[in-house]
């Protein structure tokens, strides 16, 4: 992780309530979001008229990468970019992501494992909608009262996947970080197991499925444009991002949990927590085919040589 003044402040809270969350049978979501409200972290890239540190996606990358490299329960990287994308969402310091589909007063959120909400923004035949929310059951959230109109033209199933996304990226550098360290102190045959070649080749190749997928979240960044009004999604370069950023999950957990053994599912081990996470995010808002395809089909529908498109689009 990269570090900067913002990750230095933030990290050790994220790094706190993923703690009590994985420990604390009754864990206070509400309390923890009312922390992080007070940091004023959630206006990270909010202009400053808007009570914000006026960063672009960019600068606040280290930040949204760190929500996932510490596992943490809250939807803050879906806020904080929701409210970069639409000032006006953060006058009340709600808890928001985006939602996936409405049925009989029930909506989904694109992001599943989310303990606490309070609204989904919705996107409707009639434009997005702002919906409150409570009471989650296996990932369904009760709808409160009517779905309001939220006036905001970017496109949500976009900007929901790019923050699981950017999410992801950091929880990939936790999983490659545990498995190295374990490779390096589980001994078999008097000498750490990470000395084998066969290991080291299979941690090699995950470690090169790491560093592209950061890659990916710097191009995904770079392709999220701030603006005093909102921010503004380059569709080639983030839906490149994300295909790339799932297409890593796959491989990077069969080889963690190849190298740490049945440790690696134990409660008492922190592997699974990241490698679960890792697996549904490869899903949530669709699989790395989806992007992939929406990239293809670009390029395809273009003039220019596929050499060409890359270097206009995805550079």
């Amino acid at each position: 992780m990269s570090d900067s003044l913002f990750l230095d402040s933030i990290k050790p809270l994220f790094a706190d309530i993923s703690e009590r969350f994985s420990g604390e049978s009754q864990f206070d979501a509400a309390g923890a979001w009312s922390e992080l409200v007070a940091t004023g972290f959630l206006r990270l890239m909010l202009p400053e008229q808007d009570e914000g540190a006026g960063l672009d996606v960019t600068e606040g990358l280290p930040v949204l990468m760190a929500a996932g490299y510490c596992a943490l329960p809250l939807p803050y990287a879906e806020t904080a970019l929701l409210y970069a994308a639409q000032p006006t969402l953060a006058a009340d310091d709600q808890a928001l992501a985006v939602g996936l589909s409405t049925t009989a007063g029930r909506a989904k959120a694109l992001r599943q494992d989310l303990p606490y909400l309070q609204a989904l923004l919705l996107d409707t035949a009639g434009g997005a909608e702002r919906a409150a929310v409570s009471d989650s059951d296996s990932g369904n959230w009760t709808l409160q009262g009517i779905p309001s109109p939220c006036e905001t033209t970017i496109n949500l199933q976009l900007l929901g996947t790019a923050a699981e996304c950017l999410q992801l990226a950091g929880a990939l550098q936790r999983v490659l970080e545990l498995t190295v360290d374990y490779a390096n102190t589980r001994q078999q045959f008097g000498r750490p197991i990470g000395k084998y070649q066969a290991l080291q080749q299979q941690i090699s190749v995950m470690t090169g499925h790491c560093h592209s997928a950061v890659m990916a979240a710097q191009l995904a960044a770079s392709g999220m444009q701030r603006s005093d009004t909102g921010l503004s999604l380059d569709h080639h370069r983030v839906a490149a991002a994300c295909g790339m950023i799932k297409a890593a999950c796959q491989p990077v957990v069969s080889t963690a949990h190849a190298v740490h053994g049945a440790i690696g599912v134990t409660e008492e081990y922190e592997l699974h927590h990241y490698t679960r996470r890792l697996l549904a995010g490869r899903v949530a808002g669709g699989s790395e085919s989806r992007w992939f395809e929406q990239v293809g089909q670009a390029c395809l529908d273009s003039d220019a040589s596929v050499f060409d498109f890359t270097l206009a689009s995805l550079s």
